[in-house]
């Protein structure tokens, strides 16, 4: 063969490769991404499942209990099964148990629905989830987040903590504080390596389910905190204000908390970052998704702590690290717990006083309803996740201020909170901004609140 047959073929080979390059890129582009403000592809399947830690005691003498919420893609017939509503076990912090409750009651609400321990869809392995709740808060506190997710192609893995509302557990108010929250971070951990298990084990409900580099961890207030926490460490898991005395705590109780390497990215929902100091924080280098109240507002009901909004997102370094304000939210407005107060109301488990009494902490102001920051919430969960774990593309304009200035009017966007970058600022201090249109900037203590020893 001459050179110059060679040449033609070796021409034609690669007119053949970038065409069938091309081929697929136009494929994969035609395959639109599901709108995230809506259910899912995926009808979504339910199971509660009691897991036991035995290296940690409930304090009888017995592993420690972590009763776990699982909501993940289903087959869409059930291998042609009956389909039977999701059966919610209800604990209620405060109330102990309660009469199961069923998806149809929260469906009521615009909750979607979710089915008993069907099976899996085949479309595995998906990203998993784990989200931990807020303090003395449980599992189903959180179904809007469980259901909607999974609809989406998450496993999303909710644990009720077992300590939460039981400070009776230990000697003083102050090892109740460290050591409940720390305990949360250790169950996360668990269950991380008890799911991924799981989905490796045939035969196993969940069973080719996950995918093990694919792990992202939420959680709302504490939750948030526990989230930062085993992303970039917490050094001393004592120096956080209001802690009253620390001498009456045990020696090694005030241990380091240790990053995860396991976990890819972190979406806190108004989290306690006042118990990380501003460089804890800065240490976090996976995608970040801060969600949680508008400036306004926090700096109104919380005598001045705007800048708390801020704090984590101006902190944390990650070359993908977002600021989401939701205006008219309370912290409450990030679990599911207004329309969770109306099912306990409806089953006749609270009566008309408990329900005024509630509805006031639970549920927003009449500006924007409980089920618009649901929908707010979960759709640019499923955005930033689908982005940064999966690598889809079709969400990226979402994780944009722009996108947010055109079609999110209850939506702030930060990108950065890096201004003028010749701006000086004082030592001990970081600049932020109060809203994504303004070029305004506020500064603000790092570490107005936590303890440094």
């Amino acid at each position: 063969m001459n050179k110059k047959m060679k040449w033609i073929i070796f021409i034609l080979c690669m007119v053949a490769v970038v065409a069938a390059a091309l081929g697929i890129r136009l494929t994969a582009q035609a395959i639109a991404s599901p709108p995230a403000d809506q259910t899912g592809p995926y009808k979504v399947g339910f199971v509660a499942t009691m897991y036991y830690d035995s290296t940690r005691s409930d304090f009888a003498g017995g592993p420690r209990p972590i009763l776990t919420f699982i909501w993940y893609p289903a087959a869409p017939d059930n291998n042609g099964n009956l389909m039977s509503p999701a059966v919610y076990p209800m604990h209620v912090i405060g109330l102990g148990d309660l009469p199961d409750a069923s998806s149809t009651d929260f469906e009521a609400y615009g909750i979607d629905p979710a089915y008993q321990e069907v099976a899996a869809s085949k479309d595995g392995p998906f990203p998993l989830v784990i989200f931990s709740p807020g303090g003395q808060a449980d599992s189903l506190g959180y179904v809007h987040i469980g259901t909607r997710l999974a609809s989406h192609g998450f496993v999303v893995a909710v644990p009720t903590n077992f300590d939460d509302g039981h400070p009776e557990f230990y000697p003083s108010p102050e090892a109740y504080a460290v050591a409940s929250n720390v305990g949360r971070t250790r169950d996360i951990q668990y269950l991380m390596t008890q799911l991924v298990a799981a989905s490796q084990q045939p035969g196993n409900l969940l069973s080719g389910t996950i995918r093990p580099d694919q792990i992202a961890v939420a959680g709302h207030s504490l939750g948030g905190w526990a989230a930062l926490a085993l992303a970039g460490g917490d050094d001393e898991a004592c120096d956080f204000a209001g802690l009253l005395d620390p001498n009456k705590l045990s020696p090694g109780t005030c241990g380091p908390i240790l990053p995860d390497p396991r976990i890819k990215a972190i979406v806190p929902l108004d989290g306690s970052n006042q118990y990380l100091l501003y460089d804890e924080m800065s240490r976090i280098k996976i995608p970040t998704m801060w969600i949680g109240q508008e400036w306004n507002n926090m700096e109104s009901t919380t005598g001045g702590f705007g800048f708390m909004v801020a704090r984590a997102h101006s902190a944390i370094k990650s070359r993908e690290n977002y600021r989401l304000d939701v205006a008219y939210a309370i912290h409450n407005s990030f679990s599911s717990y207004c329309t969770y107060i109306h099912v306990l109301h409806d089953k006749e488990l609270i009566d008309d006083q408990i329900l005024d009494t509630a509805l006031p902490s639970n549920c927003p102001p009449e500006s924007i309803s409980a089920a618009e920051i649901e929908n707010l919430t979960t759709q640019y969960m499923i955005a930033f996740l689908k982005t940064v774990l999966v690598g889809e593309n079709g969400y990226k304009e979402m994780l944009t201020t722009d996108y947010a200035l055109k079609n999110e009017p209850f939506i702030e966007f930060f990108e950065t909170e890096q201004g003028n970058p010749d701006a000086t600022v004082e030592e001990g201090y970081f600049s932020y901004f109060m809203h994504q249109s303004d070029t305004e900037q506020a500064t603000a203590l790092k570490d107005p609140f936590v303890k440094v020893p």
